[in-house]
């Protein structure tokens, strides 16, 4: 987020009877100030939406009294409550707290908060992906990674540019190579832009495992059989990539259907049957473009990391740890700079 859209979003979030003022601060470069009602300023410092960005911001000096996000999750809320900072963001949550004055607001934004955030596209989100597994930053590599057309892709990496979130230093040709600016601030994005586009579409499936890792291993022999695509995801997928000592919930999968009969059809087919409070969600997968991106290296194929990651971050506070973690251990092997 730039922050001419931070201080449009303060403006759109704030009560029009406050009559308040907001502007780029002077000491510190991408900080706000904003002026309410009896000279009271508070300091807004711009933030990603992931727990580590916001813990970065909060640290930094001077302190911020709150963080302008793209979006906001439980994690990062707790943090900010327990820091005793406010914070609003793009989808029109807000929570200011200061003196006599008072902002809570829970519910959806208007249309034109909404708007203020990046709009992305399936396209850029693949591409973004492809990049943060490795794929370098030429439009043929990215084609050769994605299956995606010449134009989506020429398309997506100028867009990508444009947010600041990749950098070339030749600007056309075929040694316009870009590179990624900062993995972290590209994964953040990419995240946000990916648990965005996903539909609510989902089931969930009666299962028993005592290990959840060998009972969808079990199950995936079935899909295998019945000719299913699937893939692992969330908690589950990271206890396979970067193992941590937690418990593995939700137990989260994708696999090849488009809709809800569909998805108890492959239910079905791996002898599963669907109950509403059922331990196992499956969902369709999101276009990947190129059934490759998916790692089928091991006995439990999983998704690409980052989608792993975007996926972790939707499946609740206790997840989030798990969610830097495998951040942390996939960027260290693939060497990636943050």
């Amino acid at each position: 987020m730039r922050t001419s859209d931070a201080l449009q979003l303060v403006r759109l979030a704030m009560p029009a009877e406050l009559h308040v003022d907001v502007e780029p601060a002077s000491d510190s470069d991408g900080d706000l100030l904003l002026t309410l009602p009896g000279r009271r300023k508070l300091r807004g410092r711009l933030a990603d939406a992931d727990l580590a960005s916001a813990r970065s911001a909060a640290s930094a000096r001077p302190r911020p009294d709150f963080l302008v996000l793209p979006r906001t999750s439980s994690g990062v809320r707790g943090f900010l409550e327990k820091d005793r900072i406010g914070w609003l963001d793009a989808q029109g949550e807000v929570h200011l707290v200061s003196g006599s004055v008072v902002i809570v607001r829970d519910a959806p934004a208007s249309a034109a908060l909404v708007r203020t955030a990046t709009r992305w596209t399936a396209a850029d989100v693949i591409t973004a992906q492809a990049l943060l597994t490795g794929t370098p930053g030429t439009v043929e590599a990215v084609i050769s990674a994605t299956g995606l057309s010449r134009g989506s892709v020429t398309l997506s990496l100028r867009h990508l540019a444009g947010w600041g979130l990749l950098e070339s230093k030749a600007a056309r040709g075929r040694n316009s190579r870009r590179t990624v600016v900062s993995a972290d601030k590209l994964l953040s994005a990419y995240a946000r832009a990916a648990n965005d586009l996903r539909g609510n579409l989902s089931v969930r499936v009666a299962v028993g495992w005592r290990n959840p890792v060998d009972g969808i291993a079990e199950a995936g022999r079935h899909w295998a059989k019945a000719d299913v695509q699937w893939a692992a995801t969330g908690a589950l997928a990271a206890s396979v990539l970067a193992p941590l000592a937690t418990s593995i919930a939700p137990i989260e999968a994708y696999v090849a259907a488009s809709t809800p009969a569909a998805l108890a059809a492959a239910a079905a087919a791996a002898g599963l049957s669907l109950d509403r409070g059922g331990r196992l969600m499956l969902r369709p997968f999101p276009r990947l473009a190129r059934p490759e991106a998916i790692d089928s290296s091991g006995e439990i194929p999983v998704m690409p990391w980052p989608r792993v990651y975007a996926d972790l971050q939707q499946s609740g506070v206790r997840n989030e740890e798990a969610a830097e973690h495998l951040k942390e251990q996939m960027m260290h092997r693939q060497e990636i700079a943050t």
